[in-house]
């Protein structure tokens, strides 16, 4: 019955975060390609600035499908569930606007498949757009002026099946001097991009003015396949040194396009006229290739410190301009935790709990007026253990402190404050009960 009911709530869970998940308020950096990149780790990675290759008992690594592996050695299922809040600044020249909103981050449940095989299965935003723009523009070799707006919204979302096989047989894995996991990341994407740009022409006579917009949406349905790796190498009797490496293998997915035009009389609803270009017409537009690599040093169940770096392609496919011009993107991150005493005896709360603090630094794929925009966050985080019979849980929380762009040049800059939410829960699922 226990079991019915999760797999109820996480069905019902998924529904809402396929339809909530995408919004943390307007961001005119969005315009470009698929939106703005999600981070892909959960409450614990992102308040470590990432850390691909850190991996703690009783919680779940989503940034790295190997992972998933360390399950295959215990009899425990996790759960973990995240929503986001978001605070944000969006300034521009002397302009500025404020924003708040809030989504399901990601939902997600991990399981052991055997003595060297865990698998999870869960749903997470890839993308976001969200954004609304104006601007006034003068028609060339006229007197005449028009007003601009652009806007759009959408993005997209991947239901992923994560497996992962420790091939060490030995079920005692974490005293061994070696240890390596592969995993392999299987994503179904789903999701859409509409975007407007409405056109009036100022002409002085109000009746004569012409509103002229065009409407485009994309939809996707395809797979993404990411292979990932983790190697870990113990240092003396507690100590461990970790390296994480994970591939987001590029493709060309399938789109299918639609776009019209439509004339108003403007500030009316009249129609002058209507063509639609494209009906669901099919073609192909490339997802980029993302390379990831980190490492990091730990003391059991004490401290740990990471570093990553990533970067990925997001150069201009020709089948799909937007607004805004791409390149490839970098990044880096370093980060660290601290547990003061996990196995204090009076479980005092400051001591048993999980400290995180990281910085993350992104030279983003946005270039605007000649100048690559940046971003860079600094972050902090807690967990919180709890314990109730059997089930070890713990409460994540996690703080970002961002900017994003620069007033220089007349361009946007975004200053944020991100609130995460985690809650992961340990559960032995599969165990037999015995009878005295």
């Amino acid at each position: 019955m226990f079991l019915k009911k999760i797999i109820l709530i996480t069905f019902i869970s998924c529904i809402y975060c396929s339809l909530q998940a995408q919004d943390l308020g307007n961001s005119p950096y969005s315009q470009i390609a698929f939106g703005d990149v999600q981070p892909s780790g959960g409450v614990q990675q992102n308040s470590m600035g990432g850390s691909i290759s850190f991996v703690m008992p009783f919680t779940l690594n989503l940034s790295n499908a190997a992972a998933v592996s360390r399950l295959s050695k215990s009899k425990n299922t996790i759960y973990e569930a995240s929503a986001t809040l978001q605070l944000k600044e969006v300034a521009q020249n002397n302009n500025t606007q404020r924003e708040f909103a809030g989504s399901l981050s990601y939902i997600t449940a991990a399981f052991p498949v055997s003595k060297n095989i865990g698998m999870s299965i869960g749903l997470k935003p890839l993308t976001s757009v969200n954004y609304q723009n104006s601007s006034v523009q003068r028609v060339n070799n006229s007197d005449f002026v028009t007003d601009v707006t652009y806007t759009g919204k959408g993005g997209l979302n991947m239901i992923y099946t994560d497996i992962g096989v420790d091939l060490t047989n030995n079920f005692r894995a974490d005293t061994l001097k070696h240890r390596l996991a592969l995993g392999l990341r299987t994503g179904y994407v789903f999701g859409g991009i509409t975007e407007e740009t409405s056109v009036k022409i100022r002409t002085g006579q109000l009746n004569d003015d012409v509103r002229t917009t065009s409407f485009q949406r994309n939809r996707w349905n395809d797979l993404l396949f990411e292979p990932a790796l983790i190697y870990t190498y113990k240092i003396g009797k507690d100590q461990k040194l970790n390296i994480g490496a994970t591939a987001v293998i590029g493709k060309n997915m399938q789109t299918l396009r639609f776009l019209s035009i439509q004339r108003f009389v403007a500030n009316t609803t009249t129609l002058v006229g209507a063509d639609t270009l494209f009906r669901e017409a099919v073609t192909k537009v490339r997802y980029p290739q993302k390379l990831s690599f980190g490492i990091s040093w730990e003391k059991d169940l004490k401290w740990a410190f990471s570093a990553d770096v990533f970067t990925q392609d997001w150069r201009p496919d020709p089948n799909y301009q937007r607004s805004m011009n791409t390149t490839r993107s970098w990044g880096v991150s370093v980060g660290m935790q601290y547990i003061p005493d996990f196995y204090a005896v009076k479980k005092i709360f400051f001591k048993r709990n999980f400290y995180r603090a990281g910085f993350v630094y992104q030279n983003t794929p946005i270039v605007t007026n000649g100048q690559n925009i940046t971003d860079m966050a600094i972050n902090l985080g807690i967990g919180i253990p709890i314990v109730v019979q059997k089930s070890f849980s713990i409460v994540n929380l996690g703080l970002a402190f961002g900017q994003r762009g620069t007033l220089n040049s007349g361009l946007v800059r975004e200053n944020y404050f991100r609130i995460q939410l985690g809650v992961t829960i340990n559960d032995r699922w599969f165990e037999k009960f015995k009878l005295n």
